[in-house]
């Protein structure tokens, strides 16, 4: 069933609170007048892809190997598909040299609407982000058709389920592999906030993973409480339901028409991620409640639980995390260097390399002087100290008992609606 009609159909049953909120409206309109005053530029002429010959292999980048191998073997199978080569430099010297693969036959059209969207999103960052991260960029799409849905009752969710993507946080010479056409640009917003170092992927924040577990949810195992992932898919769902928006109405300043559209799929995407959270769990047999009871849960090398079950609660209540996020954008206290840690494969798995030395994640954590790295604009650069890290899980640990809540996703759950099969995370991605 079309997850839009599973949406129409709990919000007339069941109506889920509208929240109306005079800081959120302002925190939106300025970070969409911002995003949208990049987005209207058009992209340089000069940069033109270059059209591949069908008989040339697809291009494998040096972490292919870590692709799902069921998705590996479906981009062999479909081997000459239609590929394309662009390569650019953004206005601040950072590199950017992009790969699109179609296991079918593409139009020129759809090729370059996908560079112009690329473009667009990193010459908006361009404008902020920190010199020391991803200054190389080669991204790496593969538009399989492959989507996330939900595998037999008997077989745990994983990888192959899940994940989209993956990236490192933070390195100069970085990369950035998307394997699905499905929610592909919101994922690659969600990747490039850790390439970038826009949130905190590559920190210890492992003592308020285990509060959260002592506090909360004490049957999931602290590792499984993935921070990182929860905030950052909560801004790339915030971010495109703004994009779309402006790509819909071509409007340059927020109009009531923009706000009123943006208030109503921001609502839809509360009512998905509810949608997406019971789904989850159920599949697991598991309830929210019985989470909260402290009940053992476990999943796979995927981060589920952050997610499904973490990323709704942030969702949920986004009035409030917006007003999270716009107190500690500045940063609270000094950068602490911390030791050195496993590198994660952002979404994906642990690997033997080392985050890099002090001096670089000091860099990390600091936006370019010369940019407008405290513009009200940039509210979802996470600044990184102690007291912002503690304070998120705060917010978690609040929320996720929070009445209305777990109100709505009891309704949800009792009234028992046929929920589809489908594992994607944003509606409008």
């Amino acid at each position: 069933m079309d997850q839009y009609i599973i949406c129409d159909q709990i919000c007339q049953s069941m109506p889920i609170p509208r929240l109306k909120s005079d800081i959120r409206d302002s925190l939106l309109k300025t970070l969409y007048e911002d995003i949208v005053h990049s987005f209207s530029k058009p992209i340089p002429p000069s940069i033109q892809p270059n059209f591949l010959e069908k008989t040339t292999k697809y291009i494998q980048g040096e972490n292919f190997s870590i692709i799902p191998e069921e998705i590996r073997d479906y981009i062999h199978t479909m081997d000459k598909g239609e590929h394309s080569k662009t390569a650019f430099v953004l206005p601040s010297g950072r590199s950017v040299l992009l790969y699109i693969w179609f296991p079918h036959k593409s139009t020129k059209r759809s090729v370059h609407k996908i560079l112009k969207k690329i473009y667009q999103w990193l010459s908006y960052l361009d404008t902020f982000v920190s010199d020391s991260c991803s200054k190389d960029l080669t991204i790496y799409l593969y538009m399989t058709k492959l989507c996330k849905k939900l595998p037999a009752k008997t077989i745990t969710l994983d990888v192959n389920c899940i994940n989209n993507a993956f990236s490192y946080p933070c390195k100069p010479t970085n990369e950035i592999y998307i394997y699905r056409e499905e929610e592909w640009f919101k994922v690659f917003i969600h990747e490039t906030m850790h390439a970038m170092g826009l949130d905190f992927a590559g920190y210890d924040y492992s003592k308020t993973s285990n509060r959260i577990h002592h506090i909360v949810f004490s049957g999931v195992p602290s590792n499984n409480i993935d921070l990182t992932e929860a905030y950052t898919e909560t801004w790339a769902e915030i971010l495109i339901i703004l994009i779309n928006v402006y790509y819909t109405t071509h409007q340059l300043t927020y109009t009531r028409q923009v706000s009123q559209i943006v208030e109503k799929s921001i609502y839809y995407e509360k009512v998905w991620a509810l949608i997406q959270c019971i789904k989850v769990l159920n599949h697991q047999h598991i309830s929210y409640q019985d989470l909260l009871l402290g009940q053992p849960y476990r999943e796979n090398t995927a981060p589920v639980f952050a997610y499904f079950v973490l990323k709704a609660i942030c969702m949920f209540h986004m009035e409030d995390f917006l007003e999270w996020c716009n107190t500690h954008k500045i940063q609270q206290t000094s950068p602490v260097a911390l030791p050195p840690s496993k590198l994660v494969v952002v979404g994906i798995l642990p690997t033997d390399q080392t985050v890099h030395d002090a001096s670089q994640r000091s860099n990390r954590t600091r936006l370019s002087t010369d940019k407008k790295s405290h513009n009200i604009s940039n509210i979802f650069v996470f600044h990184y100290s102690i007291h912002n890290i503690q304070s998120f899980g705060d917010f978690i640990i609040k929320h996720a008992f929070s009445q209305m809540f777990t109100n709505c996703i009891n309704k949800i759950e009792y009234h028992n609606h046929h929920l589809g099969h489908s594992l994607r995370m944003s509606l409008w991605g």
